[in-house]
């Protein structure tokens, strides 16, 4: 049996605005904050993902620059409004030394998933990134899920969530890792339609290991109204009950957003996961993550 560690990081970055709210810094004054956090936290996982949300295209530019300054890091993402660059991606990056790039897609929450378009009751228009990805040393394969689920519309996210599940039913034969802001907490329409008959786990409860703070969201100030647990890395286990090779979530810690300088790096805090991914040699197959 081969066992990689993944350690998953999933942050809503927070667009850069030229309108901050009181106590939000510019992206300038608080963007060396953030990246310094992703470069730490992935610094000695050779198999690290990167998930992030509300990336403009020049934010984006910044963080893949800055991650290539310790080591080589390539990415999978679009902007929502077009398909391209225009609007927010929820990109996920990773390191072309570990993993093949074996597909990618962009899929929109709408009734024309393969177009630009939105779900009719939705404040924005909603994405899911979707990376299937080689281990290079080992040929373990694993998919990938970022997104950013609507603020505005709890019908929209539970429309989202549903087709969530659809889309990973067809990547059913393969463990799946899912990171991102779901504007829903666990008792709320899209976490419940995503967790419903064990199709995704939450690796915040599936841990043996939990560190750091609770909730995710904080605002930028104590004003913003009640911190909550609104981000999220899940992830699947097809052989969940198989005992020889169930192996699940090690860590799990949501990281501090704010230090002495009071600066905040974003209105939301990072989210880490350790995962295993197990890879039988005798079948070339994963087994589960």
């Amino acid at each position: 049996m081969i066992v990689i560690p993944i350690r998953v990081i999933s942050k809503n970055i927070r667009y850069a605005t030229d309108s901050p709210f009181p106590g939000e810094e510019l992206w300038r004054d608080r963007k060396s904050k953030l990246i310094d956090e992703l470069k730490f936290s992935t610094l000695h996982s050779q198999s690290a993902l990167i998930c992030c949300q509300e990336v403009l295209h020049a934010q984006l530019e910044d963080i893949l620059t800055e991650l290539r300054r310790c080591d080589d890091w390539n990415y999978v993402g679009w902007g929502r409004d077009d398909g391209l660059q225009g609007g927010e991606y929820a990109p996920i990056f990773y390191r072309p030394a570990s993993w093949n790039l074996l597909e990618e897609t962009l899929i929109w929450f709408s009734p024309t998933p393969a177009k630009p378009s939105k779900d009719p009751d939705a404040g924005s228009v909603r994405i899911l990134t979707r990376a299937k990805l080689e281990h290079k040393s080992t040929g373990g394969v694993v998919v990938v899920y970022c997104t950013h689920l609507d603020d505005q519309s709890g019908d929209a996210r539970l429309r989202a969530a549903h087709q969530i599940r659809r889309t990973a039913q067809e990547d059913k034969d393969f463990p799946i890792i899912m990171a991102g802001d779901f504007n829903s907490t666990e008792d709320q329409e899209a976490y419940q339609a995503i967790t419903s008959e064990q199709s995704f786990y939450d690796a915040y409860k599936s841990s043996c290991l939990r560190y750091g703070n609770t909730n995710t969201a904080t605002g930028f100030s104590s004003d913003d109204g009640d911190p909550k647990r609104i981000d999220f890395i899940f992830y699947s286990e097809p052989l969940r009950y198989n005992k020889k090779n169930r192996l699940t979530v090690q860590a799990y810690a949501a990281l501090s957003n704010r230090f002495d300088d009071g600066i905040y790096n974003s209105d939301h805090r990072a989210v880490a996961a350790d995962l295993l991914l197990r890879i039988d040699p005798k079948i070339g197959s994963t087994i589960t993550v």
